[in-house]
């Protein structure tokens, strides 16, 4: 039926025309292709726990064999399982970052989804408050030896020079204060003199007063030691956790749907930043195609889930327009685009894409702008933009996101084309944890370029 569709057929004839090549040099700035090949030696570790989540039809985790060990820790596992973030959370684990894993149901609509996932960390961080540290929640300890070793060469090389300069100012203090000090004794050497028989004659009076004053002094120590020994205990009772949410896909939105509507000074978190990867901000065609084809259909309005006919295009306008970006958070963005072979799993997906992104903006506007027909098969790249915009990976589809690389797909482009993996996806997520590492360091600066953020192609 759909290989028959003069739609498919249309999209053939125009993807032979396609190069990505020719597009690349109008991408040179945000274009990725093997900065994310391998994974790096080293990489900074964030302190605010990560909070993954997942997009339309996703999960966290299924198991085919149920684990019989239910009270047991996550590393006794089913014999079958397959996991959304397939080692994923284990690399950032490993990291030494803390890694909550959302699930959401995978057919529910953003604020149905959104909901589930406030509810869902509420619970977590509460759990994490009760149950841990500050310091095991934030890897203060771990980030403080990291800090200490990525300094330590900076430090050596300025510490000659600081010294000297801290050892002549010390100096010119005392000296000053020395002198003062100096001045004074003899000012009140006379003073001292006249006063001498007075204070022999109430030297008692004196050690009993004294006495009294210490006897109050310690008792006020005492107290303020007390008060100051539970006062972090009780603060941190009360002070939400703070989190950095990542999120794939639709995960992108339900996450700014809770940023936006969900905050609360009730929360037991607080989110600092949100890094979207392939999130259809703008919409995704291929729920246009969807809803254009099917939309009028009585029946394939019941058997098509919520959510696709919320993220066409027409309809994200006006999820834009009322979920607002929250100005204490950092937004961070990835889109991804390639150039399918015959059985690539996105083949027909992106052949409807890009059909569609043609028939919407009309060949004029395409031919000018030819990079806007990019997308990983399920999102456009144009669509994926939204707040600091950090690149389009390169020869990457959907699901090459999270790490569930079509391994045959790999073997029959080494094979017969000779073509080498360029994309770790391990390695993207760990530049993200190093990325917002960085962004937390730097806390003062508040800048994110939001000039991709609802423009208008």
């Amino acid at each position: 039926m759909f290989h028959s569709s003069p739609y498919l057929n249309l999209a053939r004839r125009y993807s032979k025309v396609i190069d990505l090549k020719q597009r690349s040099k109008d991408l040179k700035t945000t274009l990725i292709t093997d900065k994310f090949s391998i994974v790096r030696d080293k990489y900074q570790t964030p302190k605010y726990p990560i909070v993954l989540c997942h997009g339309f039809s996703g999960f966290d985790t299924v198991n085919f064999i149920p684990n019989l060990l239910v009270a047991a820790e996550r590393k006794v596992e089913g014999l079958l399982q397959i996991n959304y973030w397939h080692g994923i959370r284990e690399s950032l684990e490993k990291l030494g970052s803390t890694v909550l894993i959302g699930k959401v149901p995978p057919f529910g609509t953003i604020e149905e989804r959104a909901t589930i996932l406030h509810n869902f960390i509420n619970e977590q961080c509460k759990t994490l408050r009760e149950n841990e540290s500050k310091e095991t929640i934030y890897n203060m300890d771990q980030k403080k030896e990291g800090e200490k070793e990525e300094k330590k060469e900076e430090k050596n090389s300025e510490r000659v020079g600081e010294n000297k300069t801290r050892n002549n100012q010390e100096l010119m203090q005392a000296s000053e204060q020395l002198s003062k000090a100096s001045e004074k004794l003899t000012q009140t050497d006379e003073e001292l003199s006249q006063t001498r028989e007075k204070v022999s004659q109430t030297k008692l009076s004196q050690t009993q007063l004294s006495q009294t004053q210490l006897s109050q002094t310690k008792l006020s120590q005492t107290k303020l030691s007390q008060t100051s020994e539970k006062l972090p205990q009780n603060i941190n009772n009360y002070l939400p956790i703070k989190i950095n949410l990542v999120s794939h896909s639709m995960g992108g939105l339900d996450s700014r749907y809770l940023i936006s509507k969900l905050r609360s000074p009730t929360n037991n978190y607080q989110v600092v930043s949100l890094t979207t990867i392939s999130t259809p901000h703008h919409g995704s065609e291929c729920a246009d195609f969807l809803v254009d084809t099917f939309g009028s259909s009585k029946l394939m309005k019941l058997i098509l889930p919520a959510p696709v006919f919320e993220m066409t295009t027409e309809n994200m306008k006006t999820f834009n327009q009322s979920i607002l970006d929250d100005p204490d958070v950092h937004y961070f963005s990835y889109g991804a685009r390639f150039n399918p072979k015959w059985f690539n799993v996105f083949n027909l997906t992106w052949k409807i894409m890009t059909r569609q992104i043609r028939h919407k903006y009309g060949p004029e506007k395409v031919e000018k702008l030819k990079n806007i027909i990019d997308n990983d098969g399920i999102v456009s790249v144009e669509s994926s933009k939204w707040g600091k915009y950090l690149g389009t990976l390169d020869q990457v589809d959907h699901l090459d996101l999270i790490n569930w690389t079509n391994r045959a797909r790999v073997t029959l482009d080494k094979v017969l084309f000779n073509k080498q993996q360029k994309f770790n996806a391990l390695a993207l997520y760990l530049d993200i944890a190093d990325n917002l590492a960085k962004t937390e360091s730097n806390g003062k600066d508040r800048e994110i370029e939001d000039k991709d953020k609802d423009q208008e192609i």
